[in-house]
């Protein structure tokens, strides 16, 4: 009985000291002390070589410095505690780093079948928003199958997430695939019907469908939604200088000068 005492004793004794040195790290780590952040996980470490939430933190620390480093932590950690979201979607997000998108995938497919419950949605939230900002600088600069790989994991956590589902749709109308695109945008439409950059997005592939008056009543759905819409302003512009209407060519190409010089 005293030696089972003893063993709870020296666990409780050794759990307060792992707690003591996270919580030690953490301190450092959020006032941008790295370096003491890191030696005081690797103290952690040295004892318990496998610690999933000292691992986590020492992934953390190294996700901005060395995402392959971090790669590894984030392995451990989830090994160690695979019941923790946050460790799931934080490997996900060093393997993009790293440009493991399909690695990232897999993480992803395999976080999904776990059902974690309503206490994942705010990281899950926040994934997404950083994965959609990333998916959105790609495409603002004409890298769109980089791009389109990370709207796929966005849509696969969310497949309602109507505004992938429209850029998805804008990247299929840039790379030749005008049915997809057609497709991807009326679907972000269904899902935000008043949103007129996706009215906008739909008559450039009306457009170019040789649909001239579907563009133009999608367009003017756009601006009774936006006045000041500036790329809906010279997309009508351009389908009424196809259809010989310069006045209203010029007088749409004007405003959207106005709005964006």
């Amino acid at each position: 009985m005293l030696d089972q005492y003893g063993g709870r004793a020296r666990g409780a004794a050794s759990g307060a000291a792992a707690m003591r040195s996270l919580t030690k790290a953490r301190d450092h780590r959020a006032s941008g002390r790295f370096d003491r952040a890191e030696s005081s996980l690797r103290r952690l470490l040295d004892a318990e070589p496998n610690h999933p939430e000292a691992h986590y933190e020492l992934g953390q620390i190294a996700a901005s410095r060395t995402p392959e480093k971090a790669v590894a932590h984030f392995v451990t950690a989830l090994r160690g505690a695979p019941e923790r979201p946050g460790y799931w979607l934080a490997l996900a997000t060093a393997l993009l780093a790293v440009e493991r998108q399909p690695d990232a995938r897999a993480i992803l497919e395999r976080y999904k079948a776990q059902g974690f419950g309503p206490e994942a949605q705010p990281l899950i939230a926040a994934f997404l928003e950083r994965t959609f900002a990333a998916a959105q600088i790609r495409y603002d600069h004409g890298e769109f199958l980089p791009a389109e790989a990370l709207l796929d994991l966005v849509l696969l956590l969310d497949d309602s997430h109507a505004h992938a589902t429209y850029l998805a749709g804008a990247i299929a109308a840039r790379t030749n695939r005008p049915e997809l695109a057609y497709d991807l945008i009326s679907i972000a439409l269904y899902r935000e019907p008043e949103n007129p950059l996706f009215f906008s997005g739909l008559s450039s592939v009306l457009t170019n469908r040789g649909d001239h008056d579907g563009a133009i009543s999608a367009l003017e759905k756009a601006l009774e939604l936006d006045p000041d819409l500036a790329i809906a302003h010279a997309n009508i512009a351009g389908v009424y200088q196809r259809r010989f209407r310069y006045g209203e060519a010029l007088r749409h190409a004007e405003r959207a000068i106005v709005l964006e010089p």
